[in-house]
């Protein structure tokens, strides 16, 4: 996951060009069994069952998860320095 840190500069036919400073990593991890109600920005943690929601977790959640036995992967950011 990055930012654009400069105005997009057009090139020739048409493609464009930006700076980007990388904040960190996308992952899709799997939810441990019968996980629900994470909203954005959990701090989501690594377990042996699938991941939890946890103030320990080392990565934040990109969207809710309304039910895990109906979607059983979220989506999550791992910034470099979490601290």
């Amino acid at each position: 996951m990055g930012v654009a840190v400069n105005d997009p500069v057009t090139m020739t036919g048409g493609k464009r060009k930006t700076a980007v400073l990388v904040l960190g990593h996308l992952f899709r991890l799997k939810l441990a069994s019968g996980l629900s109600n994470i909203k954005v920005n959990d701090k989501i943690a690594l377990t042996s069952t699938g991941t939890i929601k946890s103030d320990d977790g080392e990565y934040i959640a990109m969207h809710p998860v309304e039910n895990s036995d109906n979607y059983n992967f979220i989506e999550v950011f791992r910034p470099y320095d979490i601290s």
